[in-house]
């Protein structure tokens, strides 16, 4: 199991039991979810980019860019849907992509 804590400047995943820092990244996250299987954490940023994180070690599994430079995409929240990630972004768009891959 892991829980993620988010300040200004990082991301930090630590053990619930223990409280022990598993990982951290330094990055300024909008919104982050952690799947129901703890294999994987979706982190969605302003500039319409979503990581998806493998919880146990913080290595980048996949990258999303939902931004094409024309319209804000900001990332306001992400979700799991099974092995899914679901981003919702402003102006009211949501996507849904495969968590290990991006696809």
């Amino acid at each position: 199991r892991v829980a993620v804590l988010v300040d200004d400047a990082s991301i930090a995943a630590v053990d619930p039991t223990t409280g022990a820092d598993r990982w951290t990244r330094c990055c300024k996250a909008a919104a982050t979810a952690v799947a129901a299987s703890d294999e994987y954490v979706a982190v969605g940023f302003d500039d319409g980019r979503v990581e998806v994180l493998a919880a146990a070690d913080g290595a980048l599994a996949a990258t999303v860019e939902l931004g094409d430079g024309s319209l804000d995409r900001a990332v306001r929240g992400v979700a799991f849907a099974k092995s899914d990630v679901v981003a919702a972004t402003t102006p009211r768009c949501v996507v849904l992509f495969a968590a290990g891959t991006g696809a």
